[in-house]
């Protein structure tokens, strides 16, 4: 009887075919050659290339970027720090990163290739971007996520068209010895205490902030304060001098560092002990000042008074907002009229720094809201107010004049109760509302300032009174 049976007649067939039959499925599945991921060989990070090499990095505190940043310009390098990731560069992240990230990686790697496609946009040609700038970021050995991070970020850069771009690793193994593999990118001792400084710097004074601010007087007046003493560590950071044991070792010893790599960089003990006799007044003096900075934080911050001065010094007001016009500020109807011209206008925008000139940088304006039982404030501080108002006459025109300024004067303070009227439009016959602004104002020899504002809006149970109601010239100053 016929059958189409394939007949086997020993066991040596079997064998062959069950082999043949193997090797067809292994190569289906892909698992006779598979193809391995190797770190790829980049392009070198010459030292010739410092002076146009852009090294960029990120994932701390604003703090500790920005002292980052001052030891790599104080080592020669170019630098900048990668903006604070958004929603959008998770979204970037997902798009051209490994599906199986997890959301911290998501966020860092979507955020270099932002980035550079920001670059990009901004006209510069994409050979130009891996050309003039390296990424700099920590590595580690293993399966972890922190392990894993230098591949998620070459696959993404490759995914989003900027294969080849170069990433430059800091080993956690190695520490202050530790070496980027790139002669651009040269780990000297100085550069290596240069960023532990800042790391311990940058740890310092996010506690500080965080103890602080919970208890400051004035609002937004600890992190204004850190700013600027951060600003400060990073120009002792960025101009220190910088320490290379060939120049800085007795003569006798110059010629055996310069001609030993390995002496140069490991430093003997010995070696070691007389850079720290050279540095010591310099450390000292760096510590003492390090120190006066954080007590100066601790009581500027925090608002507090020291008690059983005589004398203490007024502060730099103007300094401290942008420059205003003379003629806003050298007489009470100057600064009165400046108040109600720079937020009038049809939509747009408004002359945001000429109103914060006005005031002093503790400045505050003050609504009164109307609920049914019970009326409260609304406290807003000068940036709230520009925020809020900006938002609303980006779309809506607003016209607001005075009508009468009665103004109260005694020394160097004045009170001014000043009734207003508001419009849509300046030609509007009929305002769509009126109140009365209580303005507190203060002369500092030079010129006035605005202290606070406190504004009620005119209702039918309360009426503006007759004297504040209607003027007779433009506008009705009384004192």
């Amino acid at each position: 009887m016929a059958t189409n049976l394939v007949q086997i007649k020993n066991d040596s067939e079997i064998k062959e075919r069950l082999a043949a039959e193997r090797a067809r499925l292994r190569k289906i599945a892909g698992l006779d050659h598979p193809t391995h991921f190797h770190r790829p060989v980049e392009r070198a990070f010459t030292a010739e290339q410092r002076k146009q090499v852009t090294i960029l990095f990120g994932g701390f505190t604003w703090k500790h970027e920005d002292l980052i940043r001052a030891v790599f310009q104080g080592c020669g390098y170019r630098c900048e720090k990668l903006p604070v990731p958004d929603v959008a560069a998770f979204q970037t992240g997902k798009e051209f990163g490994n599906n199986g990230q997890c959301n911290p990686t998501y966020f860092t790697v979507g955020n270099l290739v932002q980035y550079l496609q920001f670059l990009e946009k901004e006209g510069m040609p994409r050979q130009q971007i891996l050309d003039d700038f390296v990424f700099f970021t920590a590595g580690s050995c293993g399966p972890c996520r922190f392990g894993m991070y230098e591949a998620e970020y070459r696959f993404a850069l490759k995914n989003a068209g900027f294969d080849g771009f170069r990433v430059l690793l800091f080993k956690d193994s190695d520490g202050i010895k530790a070496a980027s593999g790139e002669p651009g990118l040269k780990f000297t001792i100085d550069f290596g205490f240069g960023m532990l400084n800042a790391m311990h710097l940058g740890d310092v004074i996010n506690d500080l902030i965080y103890q602080i601010r919970p208890f400051e007087v004035n609002k937004g007046e600890t992190d204004r304060v850190f700013h600027d003493a951060v600003d400060e560590l990073c120009e002792d950071l960025k101009n220190r001098d910088s320490f290379e044991i060939e120049e800085r070792a007795p003569d006798w010893a110059k010629p055996k560092f310069k001609s030993n790599k390995v002496l140069r960089n490991s430093l003997h003990p010995d070696a070691f002990q007389f850079i720290l006799s050279q540095h010591k007044f310099k450390r000292e003096a760096f510590m003492i000042k390090f120190l006066s900075v954080s007590l100066f934080l601790l009581i500027a911050a925090a608002g507090i008074s020291v008690a059983g001065q005589q004398q203490s010094a007024a502060p730099d007001l103007a300094s401290r907002v942008p420059s205003a016009k003379s003629a806003d500020v050298d007489s009470i109807d100057h600064i009165m009229f400046a108040i109600y011209d720079v937020i009038s206008g049809p939509p747009g925008q408004r002359d945001w720094n000429r109103f914060r000139s006005l005031f002093v940088p503790e400045g505050r304006l003050t609504s009164t809201v109307k609920r049914e039982g019970s009326d409260s404030i609304r406290l807003l501080t000068v940036e709230d107010y520009v925020n809020s108002a900006g938002k609303y006459f980006l779309t809506n025109g607003f016209f607001e004049s005075a009508i009468v300024n009665k103004v109260q004067r005694f020394g160097n303070i004045a009170q001014v109760f000043s009734s207003y009227q508001s419009r849509h439009a300046a030609a509007d016959v009929k305002p769509f509302t009126r109140g009365i602004n209580s303005m507190q104002l203060f002369y500092d020899g030079k010129r006035w300032w605005v202290l606070s504002i406190l504004w009620d809006e005119e209702s039918p149970s309360n009426p503006l009174p007759s004297e504040m109601a209607k003027r007779s010239a433009a506008p009705a100053t009384q004192q």
